[in-house]
């Protein structure tokens, strides 16, 4: 029968096989599923069997510690069943002395009577006497502990089977109370203590049957199967000792398949929780995953954002800098941009230009120009012709000459995957993004807001690059403008009103005549300051005059000593009056302008107030002629009238 350190075992081995119970067979679940599992309430475990990889539950917070009361977790229940058998085991030494007490009241009852039935056996029943005493004080004595009980039992046991066999005989009952010794410590001490025990009932028994066979064994009460009395004592005896043995060996069993029976129970529990965490693992794992490819989309798109509204404006370079950095973020195996062709007004598009390109490492890139069409013959086209992002198994992308049809041309082979994107801005589709993959499935519906969000900035920096551009030939345009109208203007000012050169000399230089030095028309010619240090010859410094990136003139000085060497501060003071003179002559020649568009104003004004003062035509006539004459100084004046035919 098994004992306390068979159940140990057994438990043991329960243990081991929680921890190592096999993982459940999962059929794959989609990453869209696994993150929608995790936002869901979580579930209790208490189901009979764990959910389907279909609908896998949330992820269960950590067991927090229950209120006293109330039932611990699973794994501390399991690792208290050692706790529950020592209180069934205590449980059965408490019932074992009452029972064993009240039949043990009945085999001394027999003595009693069968010592005043025969009064010279008192003396050899007294021992039974002193047994049954210490047996019922076990049982009644309410503060000695359950060990010291079990303790107790079982050296009664020895006991009474002893002084059976001394006082009645190797024949008599005491062989059994020796065996159920060994049984009684099987039940509530061990296996290992049941060894010594069964070693100890044979040497006894051995020894009393020796020692009948020499001779040295007088039995003073032996056993009389003619007197009633000790033929019941017997049976009080065997019953005795069979309650003794069968009653904790069945109490202990049945606490045994109790316990194992919640043991199993719990390993179910736990294995089913076990595979539940490692699923649950796994949707970790698999969500990880997601938010480490939603982050890198989220930084590629940044740059990207970055490099598009800050660092570029030209509209080449923007795309090949895009093209570029997504390929190299999200390695892939190549990446291409194509721009939509504007047809005539209000036609569809029906070609798009490739104008920037990103392959493999040593893939020489010698597509950009050729074209693809505007159809549903490839991602990029069905992309711009529906203005949506549009995910492919890898087709493959052909592209044609812009010179000959005939001649096309594919991006390097390999791509097993792609995902075309229309580049977006101010509700137009400028063209379209492809992205290209070697691994099968590697874009997904869920990737299609992040890369799309990037797609639609590069689509509108492309745009925010053209009107800049076109702003840039507007403003360059309009400077161009103001320069001419400047040079008229200047060309206007200058024979009319000023002499085109002035000079200030000493007495003892020689005038420059009317002929500019050719220092300064060198300066004029190229628009940079001339500097010449006095070594041996004239000192000059010459700087332009220049109005709006326009040179007007030029303003020098000359020293005739040849010792003159011009320091960094007078040829800044020199610069400096330049301007100031560029601005001042603008400024006059404004203000002169303006007067004379004042003048002619006035004179508008007054010629045109005395005309309407007249009544009649002749008079007006007149006085519109006579003014116009004064005004403008003129010796002879017509008006001639239309005659209608």
């Amino acid at each position: 029968m098994p004992g306390k350190d068979d159940l140990e075992s057994q438990l043991t081995g329960l243990f081991d096989d929680l921890e190592t119970a096999p993982e459940e067979e999962k059929p794959p679940v989609s990453l869209d599923e696994a993150v929608a599992d995790l936002l869901r309430p979580t579930e209790t475990e208490e189901t009979a069997e764990p959910p389907a990889m279909e609908t896998p539950p949330p992820i269960a917070t950590p067991p927090e510690q229950p209120p006293e009361g109330e039932s611990p977790p699973v794994g501390e229940q399991a690792l208290d069943l050692e706790g529950q058998l020592e209180e069934q085991r205590a449980q059965v030494v408490k019932r074992m002395l009452f029972a064993v007490s009240a039949i043990g009241g009945a085999t001394v009852f027999s003595l009693i009577l069968n010592a005043i039935r025969d009064p010279h056996l008192a003396i050899s029943y007294t021992p039974y006497f002193i047994a049954y005493v210490i047996l019922v004080t076990l049982t009644v004595k309410r503060d000695i502990s359950v060990e010291m009980r079990a303790f107790g039992l079982i050296g009664l046991a020895y006991l009474v089977g002893v002084i059976a066999l001394w006082t009645e005989g190797p024949l008599s009952a005491g062989g059994l109370y020796l065996l159920g010794g060994a049984v009684l410590t099987a039940s509530l001490v061990g296996m290992q203590a049941a060894g010594i025990a069964v070693a100890a009932s044979t040497l006894f028994y051995t020894a009393f049957l020796l020692a009948d066979h020499f001779g040295l064994l007088h039995p003073s009460v032996p056993y009389d199967p003619t007197v009633l009395w000790y033929v019941l004592a017997q049976s009080a005896t065997f019953l005795l000792v069979a309650v003794g043995v069968m009653f904790p060996q069945s109490r202990l069993y049945r606490a045994l398949f109790t316990v194992l029976r919640e043991a199993e129970e719990r390993h179910k529990a736990l294995a089913r929780s076990q595979a539940l965490h490692e699923r649950r693992a796994d949707e970790l794992s698999r969500a990880n995953a997601m938010l480490q490819r939603r982050t890198l989309q989220l930084q590629t798109a940044a740059e990207v954002s970055g490099v598009a509204t800050f660092s570029v404006v030209d509209a080449d370079e923007l795309m090949r800098q895009v093209v570029s950095l997504i390929h190299t973020r999200f390695s892939l195996h190549y990446v291409g941009l194509f721009q939509s062709l504007a047809g005539e007004e209000d036609a569809p598009v029906r070609w798009a230009e490739l104008r920037a390109e990103a392959g493999p490492p040593g893939w020489v890139s010698r597509a950009v120009g050729y074209r693809v069409r505007v159809d549903a013959s490839s991602a990029v086209g069905r992309c711009i012709l529906n203005a949506k992002a549009y995910i492919a198994g890898g087709r493959r992308l052909v592209m044609v000459s812009p010179d000959d049809a005939e001649q096309t041309l594919s991006p390097p082979p390999g791509a097993r995957s792609e995902i075309a994107l229309p580049l977006r801005s101010r509700g137009r589709v400028l063209g379209a993004l492809t992205l290209q993959s070697a691994q099968p499935d590697a874009f997904l519906t869920e990737d299609i807001p992040v890369l799309q969000t990037m797609a639609d900035q590069i689509g509108v920096a492309i745009d925010n690059a053209r009107l800049f551009a076109e702003a840039q030939a507007r403003v360059q345009e309009m400077e161009e403008i103001q320069r001419q109208y400047g040079r008229e203007r200047w060309a206007e000012l200058v024979p009319a009103r000023v002499p085109p050169l002035y000079e200030r000399r000493r007495e003892d230089v020689p005038p420059l005549g009317d002929e500019a030095p050719p220092e300064a028309l060198e300066v004029i010619r190229r628009g940079e300051p001339l500097v010449r240090p006095g070594n041996g010859e004239e000192a000059a410094l010459v700087t332009p005059i220049s109005l709006r990136d326009e040179i007007i003139g030029a303003l020098g000085l000359e020293d005739a000593t040849g010792r003159r060497l011009w320091s960094e501060d007078e040829i800044a003071l020199v610069e400096a009056v330049a301007d100031q003179m560029a601005l001042a002559i603008e400024n006059a020649r404004l203000l002169d302008e303006t007067r004379r568009r004042a003048e002619r104003e006035r004179l508008t004004a007054d010629i045109t107030s005395l005309v309407r003062a007249s009544t009649d035509v002749d008079s007006i006539l007149r006085t519109a002629i006579r003014e116009l004459g004064r005004a403008l100084r003129a010796s002879d004046g017509v008006i001639q009238l239309k005659v209608s035919e």
